[in-house]
């Protein structure tokens, strides 16, 4: 049974604060060290943290790491998440992380737009801002247009969506199979990684 924006309305409050920037990416078969790894990034201090409210809280208290993120797994993923979506909202980034694996990623910005991305091995499954949704492209575009319409897109020109976020969390979850919920997000120990100076 595919998931509606209605379960996800919690996504209002969490991960961090969505209502400024976040970035969501889930890459399976990886460990967060190895998504760490992939990534770039140097281990912090403190180098793990519980909750994304944490995480959050330590990227604005540590504004010097602008490009802060913390992963932890579930299942057979490495979930990231990131406040600020500078490096998970990067396309060619993405691209690079979806090398012989699956990935899925989405991010809102008050400084651009929302995204979302299924890619794998490098091949753009579905690329769509979910608050315009008309506008996507990819392999898969019409293969999910029914469970996009049970998950609660609209399709309706020039209004835009409501609910994007939730909305693209229940397509992450359709996509994936896994299950993300606020206790998730806040009950996870992440390991912490940031940008080299």
């Amino acid at each position: 049974m595919i998931k509606s924006d209605e379960n996800f309305t919690w996504t209002g409050r969490c991960p961090g604060d969505p209502r400024e920037n976040y970035a969501v990416a889930m890459v399976r078969g990886l460990s967060p060290q190895h998504l760490l790894e992939r990534l770039r990034l140097r281990p912090t201090d403190p180098p793990r943290i519980i909750g994304a409210e944490a995480v959050y809280e330590h990227w604005m208290n540590e504004r010097e790491d602008d490009d802060l993120v913390g992963i932890f797994p579930i299942d057979d993923w490495a979930v990231a998440f990131e406040p600020g979506a500078y490096l998970l909202a990067d396309r060619q980034r993405l691209t690079r992380l979806s090398a012989g694996t699956q990935l899925v990623c989405h991010s809102n910005s008050i400084y651009t737009q929302d995204h979302f991305y299924w890619l794998e091995d490098g091949d753009l499954r579905l690329y769509l801002p979910p608050f315009w949704p008309e506008e996507r492209e990819g392999t898969a575009v019409t293969d999910l247009t029914d469970a996009m319409r049970a998950i609660g897109f609209q399709f309706i020109e020039d209004e835009g969506e409501t609910n994007p976020i939730a909305k693209a969390f229940a397509l992450a979850e359709h996509i994936t199979g896994v299950s993300l919920t606020e206790e998730t997000f806040q009950e996870a120990v992440y390991l912490l990684g940031a940008v080299p100076d």
